[in-house]
């Protein structure tokens, strides 16, 4: 009989343990919930917005421009630049096509003229054209793609299906356009047009490769484009003396090339 009495006893008392513990719990969790637990939901998620919309404003004034790039992107390119250092070119067109040169007049030269010839009259066209005439172009003007935020051209591309941004990439002695980006079938169809109109065409290497998707060629509706990095000596080679204003046959069937690819593509993407 005291036997049965004490493990009534234990299991009352278990009971009386458990009940503790529970409020407690309850007691741990209200305090825990805090201010918050008063405030309506939406309101709490406006409050992490502003606060994390803070931090990133924070950290932008103290972000580093990538590379050697003198500014961090280009609205602060825009913002601080004098207007006569740079001008910007645009043409619009009943196309799912957008042709870029991003580093175009004295910062990459021949850039415009080939990207000009690339869209003519058929494709949308966005250029900018540095115009510093003492100092160097390159070192003051020149913004990465991915940090290549112009509004002008982010309005063109947010509508464009197929995007191409012409580059120019540093050797005097290889006459080759690398082709990269992140649309992998329109670039293979860009290498082989250009190769079967007699100009070098290839994969690029990794470090122009292009395929960043914070790259601005691959922020167009299709989140895929295909990049250009031609080399100085192909560059040059399709114009006389070097001079930009002289262009030789070869130049017209480059950009011709170009221009029938980039419409065989959207036609095959159904753009």
């Amino acid at each position: 009989m005291d036997m049965d009495q004490n493990n009534q006893t234990e299991q009352v008392d278990q009971r009386k343990s458990v009940r503790e513990n529970r409020k407690r719990d309850d007691l741990t969790y209200k305090r825990k919930k805090g201010v918050f637990s008063k405030i309506p939901a939406p309101v709490q998620a406006l409050f992490f917005i502003a606060v994390f919309a803070g931090v990133y404003l924070f950290g932008y004034q103290f972000r580093q421009p990538a590379g050697n790039d003198y500014y961090r992107d280009m609205k602060e390119l825009l913002k601080k630049e004098e207007p006569d250092s740079y001008k910007i070119l645009t043409r619009t067109a009943d196309s799912p096509i957008l042709v870029v040169s991003p580093h175009g007049g004295k910062i990459e030269l021949y850039t415009s003229t080939i990207s000009d010839g690339i869209a003519g009259e058929d494709f949308n066209y966005f250029d900018f054209q540095g115009q510093i005439e003492a100092g160097s172009n390159y070192e003051r003007l020149h913004v990465t793609a991915t940090h290549y935020n112009a509004p002008q051209l982010q309005e063109l591309n947010s509508k464009a299906k197929v995007t191409l941004s012409v580059h120019g990439v540093a050797n005097d002695d290889l006459r080759m356009t690398f082709v990269g980006g992140r649309d992998k079938v329109g670039a293979a169809k860009v290498i082989a047009a250009l190769n079967e109109a007699g100009f070098e065409a290839a994969p690029p290497p990794p470090s122009i490769s292009g395929e960043h998707r914070r790259n601005f060629v691959n922020q167009n509706a299709s989140k895929a484009g295909i990049q250009l990095e031609i080399t100085t000596a192909q560059r040059r080679a399709l114009f006389n003396n070097w001079r930009e204003d002289e262009p030789r046959k070869a130049f017209y069937r480059y950009v011709e090339t170009l221009n029938k690819a980039l419409k065989a593509h959207a036609d095959d993407q159904g753009a």
